[in-house]
């Protein structure tokens, strides 16, 4: 007879039909009390018949015969609400949040329960609830009293508590981050403290082509890799702070991702057992942070062998710029060369003219801050030249990519060797048959460069790259240069880039032409 009466309660109950659905379900009750379907869902049925005094006795009922259920009291609550009796909602709301709920579930619980301490004129307990729903989800109180928040007089109440929960969460990050940094430095240290480690780490650098670790994007990525993997955001990054993307220069996406997916997943785990790490985050960064350090090593060695000559003697950070702009031997538009730089400014500590002392060792801002330095002294020399131009008059004509696009292989061999000729290097011109792939040679400061000239109307291949590879090494060269009117394809700048060899593009011709003015 139970199940009937129920039946015919809820069938009672979907037709709308809710005296009859309250007669079936109290006959359910009264012969068997512990029926907790029946004692629900005539609960409802008063509600819904706005018989809320009757819907609260029964749902007391309920909730005797089964305590731990939690939500008995989420729907006592609401029920109270409803005719205003915001103490026992509150009663209700408290116990209900002892169940097991997802943090916004949770948070909307706890927004009701501040709007039943409200109504109570309870304040302080009010703050407290608010505190509570807004440390769960931010969003909640705001999604269900958006529109009344004024009225309740809550909105300065709730700026101030998330100010305070920012700044306790903010605090909470710095002190887990200081202690993650401080057991990773142990570990990097306890790493780096064999030779053979380190020297591990420089070999494992050189793996790579210098792009991957010069160009400030590619740094960028591997540690946004590292921050979504992982969801810390250590002090030792060189990107905190710092927007890259609005900085010139493009990302090596498959060359980042080939690394961070393959070679560097194989360091981490060799570290790991190195060192008897079973966290994968902590050896990740202990790999990454020893990759960082041995840089500062690796690239201020080449660093030195770049610009020792050129710029010896220099003792400020604008002569250094302006002297290599002069000379015009070194490519800064180039990012690898830019890098380079950074790191050989580093070492001699000239960026702290730039630079507050405690970002001279971080090589993305420094690199950034010189960056923004040549462009603005090369703006400087491009508005003195126009002017010396303007100065000589309009008799003289100079040699432009055009004249250039007219020229043959030698002339071209010939305007090249006085590029270099009128930028204070010797020059000498090997013999045109069996060149072995190096038509000009040119010395300066002990230094000697290996050209190659290719005056092409069409795209310049990886086979000049191939051969000025090994012109450098007959000649006994130290850095090889490929000239052309033309531009390269994707091989020939990838094959460059793996052999360290300069490339000089249209773009950059017209560059070198307009600052060194040859005479036609």
């Amino acid at each position: 007879m139970v199940r009937q009466h129920l039946a015919d309660g809820l069938r009672s109950m979907a037709q709308s039909n809710y005296d009859s659905a309250v007669r079936h379900l109290e006959k359910a009750i009264a012969l068997d009390p512990c029926c907790m379907d029946a004692l629900m869902n005539l609960s409802i049925a008063y509600r819904r018949m706005c018989k809320f005094e009757e819907s609260i006795i029964v749902i007391k009922k309920a909730i005797a015969l089964k305590e731990e259920h939690y939500a008995l009291n989420e729907i006592l609550a609401a029920t109270c609400m409803s005719i205003e009796d915001y103490s026992e909602a509150a009663s209700a709301y408290k116990k209900a949040l002892q169940g097991d709920y997802s943090p916004y579930e949770a948070s909307a619980l706890y927004a009701r329960l501040a709007l039943c301490y409200q109504k109570s004129g309870d304040t302080s307990s009010t703050s407290f609830a608010l505190r509570h729903s807004l440390q769960l989800n931010k969003n909640t109180i705001h999604e269900l009293y958006g529109y009344m928040l004024a009225e309740l007089g809550w909105s300065p109440v709730i700026r101030q508590l998330e100010q305070e929960i920012e700044a306790e969460y903010d605090k909470k990050r710095k002190e887990t981050a200081t202690i993650f940094t401080d057991r990773l430095n142990n570990y990097v240290q306890a790493f780096n403290i064999k030779s053979s480690n380190r020297d591990l780490i420089l070999n494992f650098i050189s793996k790579f082509p210098s792009r991957l670790f010069l160009n400030i994007h590619n740094i960028n990525r591997i540690e946004d890799y590292l921050l979504h993997k992982h969801s810390k955001l250590p002090a030792y990054f060189l990107s905190t702070g710092i927007t890259v993307g609005s900085i010139s220069g493009g990302m090596d996406y498959e060359l980042v991702d080939n690394f961070v997916n393959s070679d560097f997943h194989l360091l981490s785990k060799l570290i790991a057992k190195k060192l008897n790490l079973l966290d994968t985050c902590l050896s990740d960064h202990v790999a990454y942070k020893s990759i960082l350090d041995a840089c500062n090593v690796y690239f201020k060695d080449l660093a030195s062998s770049e610009f020792d000559s050129s710029l010896k003697g220099s003792d400020s950070l604008k002569q250094c710029i302006l002297l290599l702009l002069h000379q015009g031997d070194h490519d800064l538009t180039n990012s690898n060369c830019i890098g380079l730089l950074t790191y050989y400014l580093m070492q001699g500590h000239l960026l702290w003219e730039i630079l507050e002392n405690d970002s001279c060792g971080n090589y993305l801002k420094s690199y950034i801050a010189l960056l923004d330095l040549i462009e603005e002294l090369y703006n400087e020399k491009s508005i003195d030249d126009f002017e010396e131009v303007l100065r000589r008059g309009q008799n003289i004509s100079y040699i432009d990519v055009n004249d250039v696009d007219l020229m043959t292989g030698h002339e071209f061999e010939v305007l090249i060797g006085k590029m270099f000729e009128k930028s204070g290097y010797k020059v000498f011109y090997t013999k045109a048959s069996g060149d072995q792939g190096v038509d000009i040679i040119a010395e300066k400061h002990g230094r000697k460069f290996g050209i190659q000239a290719k005056c092409y109307s069409k795209g310049v291949t990886n086979s000049a790259v191939q051969e000025i590879v090994a012109g450098i090494k007959h000649y006994n060269c130290d850095k090889g240069i490929v000239a052309t009117n033309n531009y390269f394809t994707k091989s020939a700048t990838e094959l460059a880039e793996s052999n360290d060899v300069v490339l000089w593009d249209r773009t950059i011709l017209v560059q070198k032409l307009s600052e060194l003015r040859l005479q036609s």
